[in-house]
């Protein structure tokens, strides 16, 4: 459904502050480590009992730095269906931004490198998330075959299709990888755009500017059915060209 999906109570004044930054931090980790010590009772969660821990942290985020979400598209693809979600990202208001847009059953392509922090990466490790190797291709294609065994349960994967975050704001040029996966599996690709998430907090930042609204615009799934391995260029350019097209609507 189109609107608001999430309305974040006022902060008492407009000022950005660390303090919000720090709120969100202790929620992440509050949580990380209530599911860890439930996963040694129960061994494992079902999908959507992990589900249900991450909509928890990703609104959490957005109450703690006093952010609402808007959301417009959502009729562009069907919650029961898999799908390779793709944006453009400048901010780690981005991750909970996907979590509570997409109402599909998500997880998420991220750099290797945040499964090492402690609490943090292990909750990660044990709620499905998929690890990349951004700089050990070889390993880099093993890993990218999680993702599609998370596709074939039924399970919708994101993807930050630039790689890592936007320093300037530009929409940067795109890695393969999430598009290889997308087509061995013959699953559609939705492109959506976040505008206003670096405003909340900047790339590299802990700052948090708080009473901002972020703002989400979903385009058409793309059918990757009828692209062959060597036109994956082709496929790359049309997300592409569809996130600058999301990018300038909301710009209207």
């Amino acid at each position: 459904m189109d609107g608001i999906v999430y309305q974040a109570a006022r902060a008492p004044s407009d000022k950005p502050s660390r303090r919000y930054g720090a709120a969100m931090i202790a929620n992440t980790v509050r949580l990380c480590s209530q599911y860890l010590l439930e996963l040694t009772v129960r061994r494992k969660l079902d999908t959507a009992g992990v589900d249900d821990y991450l909509h928890r942290f990703a609104k959490g985020l957005f109450k703690y730095s006093h952010t609402s979400l808007w959301v417009k598209g959502t009729d562009n693809f069907d919650s029961k269906n898999s799908y390779v979600f793709m944006s453009n990202h400048s901010s780690v208001m981005d991750i909970p931004t996907a979590f509570i847009a997409i109402p599909n059953s998500l997880r998420m392509i991220t750099k290797e490198e945040l499964f090492n922090i402690p609490i943090f990466g292990n909750a990660l490790k044990h709620s499905g998330f998929i690890p990349i190797d951004r700089k050990n291709k070889i390993k880099a294609i093993r890993q990218l075959e999680e993702a599609k065994a998370r596709l074939r349960t039924g399970i919708s994967v994101w993807v930050a299709p630039e790689g890592t975050r936007s320093r300037t704001g530009e929409l940067g040029s795109f890695k393969k990888g999430g598009f290889h996966v997308a087509m061995a599996l013959g699953v559609p690709i939705v492109p959506f755009y976040i505008q206003d998430a670096s405003l909340v907090v900047p790339a590299n930042s802990l700052v948090v500017q708080p009473n901002q609204t972020i703002r989400v615009y979903f385009g058409k799934a793309i059918d990757t059915r009828s692209y062959r391995e060597d036109q994956v260029s082709d496929l790359m350019d049309l997300v592409h060209a569809r996130m600058i097209e999301l990018r300038d609507r909301s710009a209207i």
